[in-house]
């Protein structure tokens, strides 16, 4: 008798436990995970015009993750620069471990080529632009840049953004820009308590435009 209530116990509870564990990997678990995003960038020199270089420009975001993802801001940068042959180039740490080095050429200092830069519904109700996320869906840009071949030969292309897990009140976000033109997204402290704000600042792409 003893042993059948032990059994039955022992079945019960590991039945409980399963149930758990399958409660939790799929309902739990994917609801409380931070938003995860996937981006990328492609730019294609498509033709030239005026002396100027005609670039195909075609951006991509996803939502990889579980949960909506609520963006505060977003943007696309081109920088471009001028290459220099045979200029003795400075070794460019990257972090502590990491360090850029080409000692036969470098580069002029970046300008800005294209920008497209806002902010969303959600840092302001007065902003119409809106750009939210749910699992699996994506944003797409595709663009026509014109880029002057003789100040500049080669493109970087930058993506900035702000975003948290889906929220349902207004954290005020402000819009600046960097010493190379790039933007920066500074969130209020206040709105965003107990809110984790995610960023992704990449360079994504690149391009050579000189003439051929």
């Amino acid at each position: 008798m003893t042993r059948d209530v032990v059994e039955i116990v022992a079945i019960t509870l590991a039945g409980l436990w399963a149930l758990y564990i399958f409660v939790y990997e799929n309902r739990i678990k994917p609801a409380i995970a931070p938003p995860e995003l996937s981006v990328s960038a492609q730019m294609e020199r498509v033709g030239a015009h005026d002396g100027f270089a005609v670039v195909r420009v075609q951006t991509h975001i996803k939502n990889v993750g579980t949960v909506p993802a609520q963006f505060l801001g977003f943007s696309v940068t081109i920088l471009g620069s001028r290459f220099l042959p045979y200029r003795p180039s400075v070794p460019n740490p990257l972090g502590p471990y990491v360090q850029e080095f080409r000692p036969f050429y470098s580069f002029t200092k970046p300008v800005v080529v294209y920008r497209w830069a806002y902010l969303t519904n959600a840092t302001n109700p007065a902003i119409q632009a809106d750009l939210r996320l749910n699992p699996g869906e994506s944003s797409d840009k595709d663009t026509i840049v014109y880029a002057p071949i003789r100040a500049v030969d080669h493109l970087a292309l930058y993506i900035s953004n702000a975003y948290v897990k889906d929220t349902n009140h207004r954290i005020r976000t402000t819009l600046s820009y960097g010493p190379d033109g790039t933007p920066e997204f500074s969130v209020s402290s206040a709105d965003a308590r107990g809110v984790e704000v995610h960023r992704i600042e990449a360079q994504v792409a690149a391009l050579d435009i000189s003439s051929r």
